[in-house]
This record gives C-alpha cells, sequence and structure tokens, in this order.
C-alpha cells in the first residue's frame, strides 16, 4: 500500500503547511506549531509552549492541555511516528521537539543548499546551489510567528537565517535581491566600482581636474549626453584613492523606489543597514548620517546615472543628506541632464563643483591615443586624425571608429562623414555591425533587450547554450561590454552601443522583441529576480506573467511599505488584471485608496465590480464590498452608513482562503474606528482600536494608524499625557518607516500632533503642520469628514493666534464641507463651538450646491479642469459651467483668489 505524503513546512515567508486532505491549522494548533518550527529539532518545554499558546492566561493544567493540542496537531498532520524521509512530533524529556528534513522543510533545504555552495571550488556549481536556494524565498523568514511578549524567539530564528544569508553573500555569486525581514538586501553588482579595461585611455587631465574639485564636504556634479565617459573618468579617478575610501552605486529605474535606493547608498556608505528602520524613512537617514559624523563608512559617495531617477521625494531628501554631509564626507554624483536637485542654493553656498562636458570631451591628443592604445590604429595617419575630429571629443563615437578602422590596411581608410551622434547610428550599423561575423551580430541584437548580461541569461534569451564564450569573445573584441561583477559573471552593454543595438532589432525584426522580453521574465522568475521579471513582462506584453508576478510579491511588499514599486507596477497592469486575479483588484484598490490615487482606484474598482464575480464566491465578494463601502461612506462624509457597514463587515470575518487574518480584521477595526470617531462615540472607537491592536497586523500603515488615531481620541477626551505618549509613537514609526507617497498615513499622525500643539497653547506650531497637510499635491484630503477635520483645526489656529480674516475664511469652508457630511457629529460640535468664538460663518452670493461643492474641493487642489471632469464622471463644459457658478457665489475670480479664500 502507497504511502501518505509527508507534511512539508515552508518558513522562508508566511507559513505554508502543504499535507493532502487536511485542513488549515489555525487557532491554538497554529500556536502550538508556530512554538515547534521556530526552535526546529529543539526540546521546546511545556512552560515555554504555555506561554506562546496562552499568552494571557494559562489553563489549570497546562501538561493536560499542551499534551491534547498535541495529540490533534498529530492527527491533523501526520506527524506520527519517525521513519526515514517523514516528519514527527516527538515527547521528548520534559517537552516536544518537531523533527524534519530538508524533503519537509524549506529552511533545511536552503542550509544545506548554502553549505554545499561554500565548498565547492566550481563557480557554476555554485552559482546553481545559490540559485536554487534563492528559489526557496517567499518573503520574510517566520513572517506572521508571533511570539509572546518579552520572547525573543522569532529574532533569533530570523538572525540565525540571517547569518546564512551572510555566509552566501561572501560567495560573491551573481547579485541577487533577497527579500529579508520586509525588506530588499542589496544588488552587490551595482555596489561595484566598474572595472576600467587595461587598454583604456589614460586622462591624468580629467583625473587631476576631478581630484582638484573634489573636495570633503561638498559635492561634485558630473554632467554631460552619453557616451562621454563619465563613468570610466570616475572609476579612473575612483582608483587613485586609497583602497576602500570610495563607494559607489550605479543607479537604474528600479531606484525611485526611495527604500531601495538608500538601503544601496547606506551599504556603499560602508554603514550599512539600519535595523529597525525602513530604508529612506527620515530615522534611516539621520542614523545613516551619524555613522558618517561618527567616522564610519567610506570617504566618498559616487551615484552614477542619477539621470535615472524622477522621484521628486527622492530628489528632496537627497537635497537635505547634501545639506547635513559632514566634513569628512564627499559625493560625486553624475548624470546626463540636470538632476532635480536645489542647484542654484547648493552653487549660492558653494557647496556644489560642476564638471560638464567641455572636462569630459577628448582633446586631439587624447583621442589619437586612444585609438592607438586601445585599437592599435596608426594614429600618424592624417586621414585617422581627420575621422578623429569629426567625431567631436566623443568618447563612444571614437572607440566605434575604432572599431572600423583596426581591421583594415592604411590605404582602406576612409573618412566617416557623420557630423553629430544621431549621424553617427548610421555609420555603426554600415561601418561596425555589418561587418561583424552573423553569429556574433545575432548573439548581440538577441540580448541588447537586457540591462545587464550573464552566461545562463543569454542562454536562455537568445536560445543557444554557448553564452559564456560568446560574451568572452565580445570583451576580447572590445566590443562595448562593460563588466559589472566580472568574478560572478554579469557585464552590460553601453548604454549608447546598446540603444543602436536596439535600434536596429526594431528595424529588422521587431517582432522578436517581445518574445526575448518574455524569455528574460521567464529566467529571472526562475532564479528569484522578481523585479526584472516584472519589468520583462511588462516590455514583452506579457500580461499574464505580470500579473501573476506581481500578485506573487504583493503581500510581502504591500505589508513591508514597498507602495512606489507597487504602485508602478500595477498602474501598468492592463483592466483584465482584475479577470485573472479578483484578489489583487481587491489589494490594488485599497493601495491606491491609501496613496491617494482615487483614478487608479476607481480603475480597479470598475474592473474588480465587472468581472470578480466569475471566479469569486458570493460570500467572500460580500465582505470585500462591505469593507470598501465603509472606506466610500467615509470619503463622500456619509458616517452613519460607514459605521453600519463596518460594523456590518466586522461581523462577516475575513473571506475564505485569504491567509492574513490578522490584516483583515485590523483594516475592519480601524475603519470602524474612524467612523466611530467622527460620530463622537470615542470610547466605542478606543475599544475597537485595542481589540485591532490585539490582531498583531505587521501591515505598515496598521503599525502608524492605530497609535494615531488612539491618540487622537485620548487628545480630544482631555487625556494628554496618553496622547502625547502615542503621538511620540506614531511618529516614531513614521520615521523608522519609509512613508512618502501615504497622503492618509501622515496626515493622522499629523493631525494628533496639531491637536496636541493647540492642547499646549502652541498655535503656531499646530498651523505649521496643519499647512504642510493643505499644501500637499494630495490636497484635498480624499476622506471629507478628515478634511473637514483639517480645516476646522486651522480656524481654530488662525483665531488663537488673532487672524479672525483667515480663520472666517475656514470656518465658512468647514460649514460648506458639513453640508455634504451626514452624522459627524464630532465636527458638528467643532463647527458649534468655533461658530461662538467668531459669530455665523459669513457667504457671499447664494448657497452651493452640492455639485459645486464637489468642483469647489477640486478646484482647491492641483487637477486640470477636464482631470476634474474625469473625476466626477462629468463634461468640461459642466465643470466650467460650475466654476463659473462658484465664482460668482463666492465673489472671486481666479483659483488663486479661490485657495487664499
Amino acid at each position: 500500500m502507497d504511502m501518505p505524503a509527508p507534511t512539508r513546512f515552508a518558513v522562508l515567508g508566511p507559513l505554508v503547511v502543504e499535507r493532502v486532505g487536511s485542513a488549515n491549522v489555525g487557532g491554538r494548533q497554529r500556536a502550538l506549531l508556530d512554538a515547534l518550527l521556530v526552535d526546529l529539532g529543539q526540546i521546546v518545554s511545556v512552560p515555554r509552549l504555555t506561554r506562546w499558546i496562552w499568552p494571557e492566561a494559562a489553563p489549570t493544567n497546562p501538561r493536560n492541555a499542551v499534551q491534547v493540542l498535541v495529540g490533534r496537531l498529530r492527527q491533523q498532520l501526520g506527524l506520527g511516528i519517525r521513519m526515514a524521509e517523514t516528519p514527527a512530533l516527538i515527547t521528548d524529556g520534559a517537552g516536544y521537539r518537531l523533527v524534519l528534513d530538508e524533503n519537509c522543510c524549506d529552511l533545511l533545504r536552503f542550509e544545506r543548499l548554502v553549505r554545499d555552495a561554500c565548498r565547492t571550488a566550481d563557480q557554476a556549481v555554485r552559482a546553481a546551489l545559490v540559485a536554487e536556494a534563492m528559489g526557496l524565498w517567499r518573503g520574510r523568514p517566520f513572517d506572521g510567528m508571533l511570539s509572546p511578549a518579552g520572547d525573543a524567539a522569532v529574532t533569533a530564528a530570523r538572525q540565525r537565517v540571517q547569518r546564512l544569508y551572510t555566509d552566501m553573500e561572501r560567495l560573491d555569486v551573481a547579485a541577487t535581491t533577497i527579500p529579508f525581514q520586509g525588506r530588499a538586501v542589496p544588488l552587490r553588482g551595482k555596489l561595484r566600482i566598474p572595472q576600467v579595461r587595461p587598454d583604456a585611455a589614460l586622462r591624468p587631465r580629467v583625473t587631476a581636474a576631478l581630484a582638484g574639485c573634489a573636495e570633503l564636504g561638498q559635492a561634485v556634479l558630473v554632467r554631460a549626453p552619453a557616451g562621454f565617459g563619465k563613468s570610466t573618468a570616475l572609476a579612473q579617478w575612483a582608483a587613485t584613492r586609497p583602497a576602500g575610501s570610495v563607494g559607489w552605486v550605479s543607479l537604474d529605474d528600479g531606484d525611485n523606489d526611495p527604500s531601495r535606493l538608500w538601503l544601496h547608498v547606506a551599504h556603499a556608505l560602508g554603514v550599512g543597514d539600519v535595523p529597525g528602520t525602513q530604508p529612506g524613512s527620515r530615522q534611516f537617514l539621520d542614523a545613516m548620517l551619524d555613522g558618517l559624523e561618527a567616522g564610519c563608512g567610506t570617504r566618498w559617495l559616487v551615484l552614477d546615472d542619477y539621470h535615472r531617477v524622477t522621484n521628486p521625494d527622492i530628489h528632496a531628501d537627497l537635497a537635505q543628506v547634501l545639506d547635513l554631509l559632514p566634513a569628512t564626507v564627499g559625493m560625486v554624483i553624475a548624470s546626463r541632464g540636470e538632476p532635480g536637485l536645489p542647484l542654484a542654493r547648493l552653487r549660492a553656498s558653494r557647496r556644489l563643483r560642476e564638471v560638464g562636458i567641455d572636462l569630459l570631451r577628448f582633446t586631439a591628443p587624447e583621442a589619437l591615443e586612444l585609438l592607438d592604445r586601445g585599437f592599435g590604429v596608426d594614429a600618424t595617419d592624417s586621414r585617422v586624425a581627420r575621422s578623429a575630429d569629426r567625431a567631436d571629443g566623443w568618447a563612444v563615437g571614437l572607440c566605434l571608429l575604432g572599431l572600423a578602422l583596426r581591421d583594415r590596411a592604411p590605404g582602406e581608410v576612409s573618412e566617416p562623414a557623420f557630423d553629430c551622434q544621431s549621424e553617427f547610428l548610421g555609420y555603426l550599423d554600415t561601418e561596425v555591425l555589418d561587418r561583424l561575423p552573423p553569429r556574433i551580430l545575432s548573439f548581440l541584437l538577441a540580448t541588447c533587450v537586457l540591462d545587464r548580461l550573464a552566461a545562463p541569461l543569454c542562454d536562455a534569451v537568445a536560445a543557444i547554450d554557448d553564452g559564456a564564450a560568446l560574451l568572452d569573445q565580445l570583451r576580447r573584441l572590445n566590443l562595448f561590454v562593460i563588466d559589472v561583477n566580472r568574478d560572478a559573471g554579469w557585464f552590460r552593454y553601453h548604454h549608447v552601443f546598446a540603444s543602436a543595438l536596439r535600434a536596429r532589432l526594431e528595424r529588422d525584426n521587431s517582432a522578436l522583441i517581445p518574445v526575448l522580453h518574455r524569455r528574460a521574465s521567464s529566467w529571472y522568475a526562475a532564479h528569484g529576480h522578481p523585479d526584472d521579471a516584472i519589468s520583462h513582462a511588462f516590455a514583452g506584453g506579457d500580461n499574464a506573467s505580470a500579473v501573476r508576478l506581481v500578485s506573487g510579491e504583493f503581500a510581502n511588499r504591500y505589508r513591508a511599505g514597498h507602495v512606489v514599486t507597487l504602485a508602478a507596477w500595477l498602474r501598468a497592469l492592463p483592466d483584465e488584471a482584475a479577470v485573472v486575479d479578483p484578489g489583487l483588484a481587491l489589494g490594488a484598490v485599497l493601495l491606491f485608496h491609501e496613496v491617494g490615487d482615487l483614478r487608479e482606484r476607481e480603475r480597479w474598482q470598475r474592473n474588480e465590480a465587472a468581472h470578480g464575480a466569475d471566479v469569486m464566491p458570493i460570500e467572500d465578494r460580500e465582505k470585500w464590498h462591505l469593507l470598501n463601502r465603509t472606506v466610500r461612506r467615509l470619503e463622500t462624509g456619509d458616517v452613519h452608513g460607514a459605521v453600519r457597514d463596518g460594523q456590518a463587515a466586522l461581523a462577516l470575518g475575513a473571506p475564505g482562503g485569504f491567509a492574513d487574518t490578522a490584516w483583515w480584521l485590523t483594516a475592519c477595526r480601524s475603519m470602524l474606528a474612524r467612523a466611530l470617531f467622527f460620530s463622537r462615540r470615542l470610547p466605542e472607537a478606543r475599544k475597537q482600536l485595542v481589540d485591532a491592536g490585539r490582531n498583531r497586523s505587521e501591515h505598515f500603515t496598521h503599525r502608524v494608524t492605530l497609535p494615531a488615531l488612539r491618540g487622537l481620541i485620548a487628545g480630544m477626551l482631555g487625556e494628554h499625557e496618553e496622547a502625547a505618549a502615542l503621538s511620540g509613537e506614531a511618529q516614531e514609526l513614521l520615521d523608522r518607516l519609509q512613508t512618502s507617497g501615504v497622503f492618509r498615513l501622515t496626515t493622522e499622525a499629523r493631525l494628533l500632533t496639531a491637536v496636541l500643539s493647540l492642547e499646549r497653547n502652541d498655535p503656531a506650531n499646530a498651523r505649521h503642520i496643519l499647512a504642510r497637510i493643505v499644501e500637499s499635491p494630495a490636497w484635498p484630503h480624499p476622506d471629507l469628514p478628515v478634511q473637514a477635520l483639517v480645516v476646522g483645526l486651522l480656524c481654530r489656529a488662525e483665531h488663537a493666534l488673532g487672524n479672525d480674516g483667515p480663520a472666517r475664511r475656514w470656518l465658512a469652508e468647514l460649514a460648506a464641507t458639513l453640508q455634504a457630511c451626514h452624522g459627524a457629529e464630532l465636527l458638528t460640535s467643532l463647527h458649534a463651538e468655533l461658530e461662538k468664538l467668531l459669530g455665523p460663518a459669513l457667504t457671499a452670493g447664494d448657497p452651493l450646491t452640492e455639485r459645486e461643492r464637489s468642483v469647489l474641493r477640486l478646484l482647491r487642489g492641483t487637477l486640470t479642469l477636464p482631470e476634474i471632469a474625469n473625476e466626477l464622471w462629468v463634461s468640461p463644459n459642466t465643470v466650467k459651467t460650475h466654476v463659473r457658478a462658484i465664482y460668482r457665489k463666492l465673489e472671486v475670480t481666479s483659483r488663486s483668489e479661490l485657495r487664499d479664500r
């Protein structure tokens, strides 16, 4: 008779238990299983198990109670008598021990793969072992396992896994990203200083100039178009500095995610990660600067290809870092264009030096030396000199000229006719690419879609088996192959050369491009590179794979707060994604709700509503829609309806098959608590928040929201000490987490600080904090009651400062906003209080209609009139009619005047 398949346990991410015919492990049995897995293979005593299973009150007879649970768990998961390669839960002395082997547990297999990779000297075997180990990772190890207070078992278990990762990192295998404890470990290849080829032209003039303007405590901006040798010049300069004194980050489009960029910067500077903080958060940056002040890390940092960064939040953070840069550290920024930094201020303060195209352009002697030294071209030939002059000092142009001339006899030298970079691409086609062997050209065109190259990846994309030999041949031919991490086998093409290859591929065989991208996506996905896999899936038009990959990354990244990356992926997905994965669609609705992108939220909401019914049970859809209706009612000011729907959603519980029950319950309770807060049912709201805290959700928004809302309630109840303590907790979490772009999250924490400032008789600080909310590009706040509360507190602050004119204008806006709210007793009370102080709000002309108030709310933001029309689902002409009526009734003539009222 066949033996049943053994139970399998996966802990390198959220816990997964695979057992044929077994129901999910939950409740106290799940707590028992968590405790045994965290101390896998070790004896766990009955008292320790008791603390895990009953953290608040132990049973009368703990030993018997634990024994009963052990028996049930053995029966449910087949953990009986230990046999070869089968798991077992063994009674051992005064406790219990879970015995597994690598066929039943991903962690044990990961340990074995790392040990084998450390022992082997074969680089290819080592890379394969590391790739297999990487494939086991699904997120933060032991995710969702919460030990009782004071028990550091989960932390210790994660540290053991971290040590394994460190062992693997020392192997220096191909650059990779491993999600650990909710964040990414840096890509080692991005931190390597590019290796300068031995035959590269030496440019002491440029090196000396860089050394002369690179002063500690300042920044240097190296700015020139593509192909002028910025990276090579900086790499040559770095080679003249003391060993270990220069850190380097090669930037790419993915570095528009602040958490990713600043993690690499901290490692490049030698400061390393900052435990307990989210990379890119205020606390992370402060700790990084403190480490530099203390003398830790490198003396120079190079940010190469900074033009790839377009996120204004990163520009603002980098400007602050430059302002606070210690006198012992310098920074070099290389970019094709002018970066989004306050250059005028940096120039005025003499903290910025600049290097431009005039310095980087090759002089005539340097150009001839490059052709002679790098390509063996006879530099004494006058026709070669005239050809070099036409390149106008452009490094890439000179290199490609060298490629075209190096194999020709002196009499065959002709003068190319290009006078600019665009004309040069045609010259590159006829004089370089057309002269390559067909096998080499085919390989170049097949792999030009890749941002970085490795032999196994090239084999997969080009459908060949000799990628390593071809890459080596390209390097020997000096065909613009740049080392990223030679020891680990990673390279890339020069940007200009890659652009020329892609233009040729587009012209000659455009139908092959999506096929190549899809092959790349499949390889990256199989080897643990989800970001690259998703990027190539989008480029290849493989929407089904993109949906699957994004869905696989969504939960862990959302929980960790990587909303910038997730939002970019979700915006790129087509409407049909809701058909493929309605769960992802619902997650997208909630994410875009939090970041305040109402247009994207509506898109996902419409598509989920249209298609989700085909694949999701009706009872689960009702649970999701109740939660979503609670959110929407709060936005529109229907506080009574939000309370009703929030209570109904909580009563129904989490949807079936939804893994993160803690997230669901916390989301329901926090939404209900908001509605109860604005209903002025403060004790009930507080109870919901306390109960939500017991759910132990690790989602980054909940970790800030719960103390902020509890603090607001305490402040409204006059419990100022508790409110101050909760405000400090919320602010500390905001500093630790990377929360740029999450407008709702930062607003709640700032509201609490403003309330405390008013109670402490500091209206100036309250007005400053509230003004930051109102001046945000995301204003007006998507939730009408929150918008009204901000306006009401601004009114109170202006009145306390003696500014009755602005106070009355805010009071008028509060009165107008309240007309759209229903059941917001807290706001009604606040309005009545302010009217006693200032008298009834003055209005001009006739009262605004409900639709005009909706238009007015959006007019005070940054949307154009067509965008407002799209937001309200009306025509632009209708919006213009409402705008004219608003101007007439409020006696204004422009939007700027309207904002000042």
